[in-house]
Order: C-alpha cells, then sequence, then structure tokens
C-alpha cells in the first residue's frame, strides 16, 4: 500500500514539472519559427507587382525562373505592366518587343527591349533567352524594392568583342514543299504545292520575290467512264519597298501568274506605290496607321474568251488601302480596306 501510494506521488510530481516545461519549449520553437518566417513574408509583401500581357508565353517557366516578383491578375494593381508583342523578321525569324511601363511609384519608368530569335533556334532556347531580356527589364524596379538584396548578377568569364558578319549579305533563300496523295478504288486525288521565297531585307530597302506552283489533279473512275480534272498554276509575286524616313516610304508591287481556274493564261500587274504611316515604322510592332495608294498596268490572256467576248486585254488601275492595327492594355486591334478599280471605267 506503502509502496503504491509513494510511485503514484512521483508520478504526479513528474507530471507537474515536466508538462509545463514541454509546453514552454514548444512555444519557444513556435515562436523562433514565426520570427524566422516573418522575413520573408515582409520581403513576398513588398516585392515587385507586375501584370504580364503575353500571348505565347510559358507562365510556368516564366514564374520559376522570376520568383522574385509578385504576378497580379489585375493591370490596376500592378506597378509595372509588361506588355510582349512579335512580328516576324526578314531572315526568317521572329522579334519580339518587351515594352515595361511604370504604375503607382514607378509612373514615368518607361523601357522597351527587343529580342531577335534565329530561325534556326529551338524553342527552349527561345524560351530561356526571351526570359532572360525580361530579366533585365525588370532589374531597374527591382533594385527599388527590399528584394534587391536576394538578387546577384553575373556574366560569362570569357566575352570577347566580335563584330558579327553576314556571309550572305541579307540574303535569304527558302524552299517549301507540300505534296498530298489520296487514292481509292474509285477516286484519285494529288495535291502539289511548292513554293520559292528570295528576302533581302536591310533598314532602307526590302526585297521579297515569292514564286509559287500548285496542282491539284482528280481522277474519277466509273464502270462506264474515267474522267480526270485538273487545274494548276504559277505564279511570281515582287515587293520592293524603299525607306524614305520614319513616315514615308515607295515601292513596287508586281506579281506574274497564270492559272487554269481563273482563266489566265498570263497575267501581269505592274504597280508603282507609295506609303505613309501616321505613327513613326520604329512603333510598327505597337500601333500603326497606313494609306498605300498605287497606280500602274494590268495585262491579261485569257485561256478562254472573258464575258466581254475578250481574249486578251490590258488596263490601267489603282488602289487605295487603309490599314489600322494597335496592341495596347486594353487588348489588340486589326482593321483593313481596300479598294482598287479600273481607271478606264470607274463603275
Amino acid at each position: 500500500m506503502t509502496l503504491t501510494l509513494r510511485n503514484s506521488f512521483m508520478r504526479n510530481r513528474i507530471r507537474n514539472f515536466f508538462l509545463p516545461a514541454l509546453i514552454l519549449f514548444f512555444s519557444i520553437s513556435g515562436l523562433n519559427g514565426q520570427e524566422q518566417n516573418s522575413e520573408p513574408d515582409t520581403l513576398r509583401k513588398s516585392a515587385l507587382k507586375i501584370f504580364l500581357d503575353c500571348r505565347n508565353c510559358d507562365m510556368n517557366y516564366t514564374r520559376q525562373q522570376i520568383p522574385y516578383v509578385n504576378y497580379v491578375r489585375d493591370v490596376r494593381e500592378a506597378e509595372v505592366y509588361v506588355l510582349v508583342t512579335d512580328q516576324n523578321t526578314g531572315s526568317g525569324g521572329r522579334q519580339y518587343t518587351y515594352t515595361f511601363s511604370g504604375q503607382g511609384r514607378f509612373k514615368g519608368m518607361n523601357d522597351t527591349l527587343v529580342y531577335t530569335a534565329n530561325p534556326d533556334l529551338t524553342s527552349a532556347i527561345i524560351r530561356e533567352k526571351r526570359t532572360a531580356i525580361l530579366k533585365m527589364g525588370l532589374m531597374r524596379y527591382v533594385a527599388r524594392t527590399p528584394m534587391v538584396d536576394m538578387i546577384e548578377i553575373s556574366h560569362q568569364q570569357n566575352l570577347e568583342t566580335q563584330e558579327v558578319k553576314d556571309n550572305w549579305n541579307n540574303w535569304v533563300f527558302e524552299f517549301q514543299t507540300s505534296p498530298r496523295f489520296m487514292a481509292e478504288e474509285s477516286y484519285r486525288r494529288l495535291n502539289l504545292f511548292n513554293s520559292f521565297n528570295i528576302t533581302r531585307i536591310t533598314p532602307d530597302l526590302k526585297l521579297e520575290i515569292e514564286m509559287d506552283h500548285t496542282l491539284n489533279r482528280q481522277r474519277f473512275i466509273q464502270d462506264d467512264y474515267d474522267t480526270t480534272y485538273i487545274r494548276k498554276g504559277e505564279s511570281v509575286d515582287i515587293l520592293l519597298v524603299k525607306s524614305l524616313g520614319d513616315h514615308w516610304s515607295t515601292g513596287l508591287i508586281g506579281s506574274l501568274r497564270s492559272s487554269t481556274e481563273a482563266n489566265y493564261k498570263i497575267n501581269l500587274d505592274f504597280l508603282p506605290s507609295v506609303e505613309y504611316d501616321l505613327f513613326p515604322y520604329s512603333l510598327a510592332t505597337h500601333k500603326q496607321l497606313r494609306i498605300l495608294y498605287g497606280v500602274g498596268y494590268q495585262y491579261s490572256s485569257y485561256i478562254d474568251s472573258s464575258i466581254y467576248n475578250l481574249t486578251s486585254e490590258g488596263r490601267f488601275r489603282h488602289m487605295l488601302r487603309f490599314a489600322y492595327q494597335v496592341q495596347e492594355k486594353w487588348g489588340s486591334v486589326n482593321l483593313s480596306l481596300t479598294g482598287s478599280n479600273y481607271l478606264h471605267d470607274f463603275s
């Protein structure tokens, strides 16, 4: 009986001593953990808020590579609005323009960076290079936040200054072919499209030559007849543009084609043109308001007589085209209007 009471007494002493000690220990540990986590939470709340307006960006990859900013879904909450636009280049690659617009405390701090991807680069390399451009553009804003202490800037050690020389002198040649064949017991079809393009684009002059060949052969096989239909065409299109400054350019639009479908044995179109852009050409990836006017001569020789009972004719004609394009925070607009008629009869 005495032993039992003593054991109970000892258990009560141990419980009364260790239980408060354990509670105190875990409370202190929890406070230390909160103090350690409070600093990253504070930095995260004070990190730069950006709105990335990009239709073809890999957002998961971007968030992984740039974790030191806050990505917001409402453009009004952003401190920096980033607009990404792109367009084709004369070499067959792609040019990406990153426009940084400061808002709120960064209002007035704007910048534009451009990255041009060569046509032989893989999508993974292009994604990496584009993300690097985005990092560089954000640094001037991140440098004004507490997150600057989390950033390190490095470069490759063996950098050398080297002038890149284009051995092709800006000439680009591109060949494309697209054959398709389908066969059944009573039907055969062959579609063939070949294209050969030549381009040369410099800041002062642009030359584009496109040569196309199409063939569509269909054969219907029945018990009492075997019929083949053939449609074919060849064409050469030429565009020559000379820059006259930030707003004006002049050029030549020409084409030579034949087509069994359009009843052309020969169709020649020669149209000297002049164009004016209300905005500078340097802003072409963001906004354009272009007015193009051309006047020239068209000659046609028909395979079969036309509805006016003519086998050939030559006409002077002119063309007027309006084109408006804009891409802003609220979205994008693409409009164009083209009118053309022959000078001998405006009806």
